[in-house]
């Protein structure tokens, strides 16, 4: 599907997506991640930076990086 100013637009059926932070990458993140592959659809991962805690003003203490969190993300399979 295309949208009217040209950008392809996937199809609701197309993607699995899973949002979060994903600090940490623990356990439930896993299962989240892991549904998602398994689906069989396209699989994607959207993760915050910064926290949006931070964006709100509250201060956050996270347990990695970015750079750590999507590694951790990318051994998942996605």
């Amino acid at each position: 599907m295309t949208t009217s100013d040209g950008f392809s637009k996937p199809g609701r059926k197309d993607h699995a997506v899973a949002i979060g932070v994903f600090d940490g990458v623990h356990l439930g993140h896993k299962a989240v991640i892991r549904s998602a592959v398994e689906s069989g659809k396209k699989s994607t991962v959207i993760t915050f930076n910064p926290h949006p805690r931070i964006v709100l003003g509250y201060e956050v203490q996270l347990v990695c990086s970015l750079d750590r969190r999507l590694d951790l993300i990318r051994d998942q399979g996605v």
